[in-house]
């Protein structure tokens, strides 16, 4: 039995396979001093609710780099999941559910699962997005994406977003950033990401527990725990205004040769 993962950029197309029931480890990235990448990746790295993924977008845009959001592959896994009835923590069973559907992700059709667009909000919600936790702390799961991860679009400058871009999937990259926020700041945002506005202490107190529980989970896992990065520059998002966060970052990314 073998595991087929595909993430295609136009014609470009990466796959990964190996048998479902031990996944060849991937050759690491190269750790050779004063290696450098053919092009300019910049790393995104934290935890839920720190505010990476409007950060890296916005310094892509301001960069005119092209923005890669790893995290939407674990939730279209999670997803896939779900929809496949398989518990989340079979491992084996989330590898048989992705070897029967080819994920791809493009700069032209965003991500889609067998040739069809996925919308993003269907991905969003708060069962996938705990699916897509439980699904990324799988070691087989997470060695069968890593070269889609490094090979994405491959001829242009990226900023990747992620868990582990810094540490695992880009290790020799160029600059890396680690975003942090305060709790009580993320639980805000968690409530406006899903268009709550009710503030009762019940609802406030089982968001906050849920991201407790997922940063517990995230940064403890036994493969590619989500911590930052020796070389990463740390941001802190809890409480300067959004256009001074990106442009410090900028500023940093500017630097580069």
């Amino acid at each position: 039995m073998q595991v087929s993962v595909g993430l295609e950029l136009n014609n470009f197309c990466a796959v990964i396979r190996g048998p479902a029931n031990g996944i060849s480890r991937p050759h690491p990235a190269p750790q050779l001093k004063g290696f450098k990448m053919a092009r300019k990746v910049i790393t995104v790295d934290g935890l839920a609710g720190s505010g990476k993924s409007t950060l890296s977008k916005l310094l892509a845009e301001r960069l005119g780099y092209v923005h890669f959001n790893s995290g939407l592959l674990y939730r279209v896994i999670g997803y896939l999941a779900i929809q496949s009835g398989v518990s989340r923590d079979d491992e084996d069973a989330v590898l048989t559910v992705m070897q029967q559907k080819k994920i791809s992700l493009t700069k032209k059709d965003g991500l889609m699962i067998d040739g069809v667009t996925c919308p993003e909000p269907l991905i969003r919600t708060p069962d996938v997005s705990e699916a897509a936790s439980k699904v990324a702390a799988h070691p087989k799961v997470r060695e069968a994406l890593i070269e889609l991860q490094r090979t994405v679009f491959p001829e242009d400058n990226i900023v990747a977003e992620g868990r582990d871009m810094g540490t695992v999937i880009f290790p020799n990259a160029d600059l890396k950033f680690f975003v942090t926020a305060a709790t009580e700041t993320r639980v805000k945002r968690r409530m406006a990401q899903l268009g709550l506005t009710d503030e009762k202490s019940d609802l406030i107190k089982q968001i906050e527990r849920e991201i407790i529980e997922r940063d517990k989970r995230d940064s403890e896992r036994a493969v590619a725990p989500t911590v930052a990065a020796k070389d990463a520059v740390q941001v802190d998002n809890s409480s300067l205004p959004l256009a001074e966060v990106v442009q410090n970052m900028y500023e940093k990314a500017s630097q580069l040769s």
